[in-house]
């Protein structure tokens, strides 16, 4: 639509760790109320508990908080930008999910963390450039 604004990308079972997210929200103070609120979708499949678990891994990037959710923030204009360069190769996007999504127990997603740092750097490189215009 041509309309520029900026896009919060929140991990969903893909951990971000502090390569690529670039803002938080510390939600300590409410985080039993949201677990509940989320448990509450008893027709969703989703492992909740990795989503519980992220928050507390997230905050071990950030000092001085408990529970955080991160976020990439970019502009539309540049979101738009990194999202045709993976769609257009289905080379990246087998790649990523095959190598960096996390479903399961709490050990898969903590290996998720870890095995993943070269496709986040790809991914960081990425965000650069096309934050620069060079993609």
């Amino acid at each position: 639509t041509g309309y520029e604004c900026q896009i919060r990308a929140f991990e969903v079972q893909t951990p971000m760790t502090s390569m690529i997210f670039n803002s938080f929200y510390e939600i300590s103070f409410f985080t039993e109320t949201k677990k509940q609120l989320l448990l509450s979708y008893k027709s969703q499949t989703l492992e909740f508990a990795n989503i519980f678990l992220s928050w507390t891994i997230n905050s071990y990037f950030i000092k001085n908080t408990r529970n955080v959710e991160v976020f990439l923030t970019i502009s539309s204009k540049s979101y738009v930008k990194l999202v045709e360069k993976y769609i257009h190769n289905a080379e990246d996007i087998r790649y990523i999910s095959e190598k960096f999504y996390s479903s399961g127990s709490s050990a898969k997603i903590l290996l998720t963390y870890l095995k993943g740092n070269s496709i986040r750097k790809r991914i960081k490189k990425d965000i650069i450039e096309v934050e620069k215009g060079i993609i």
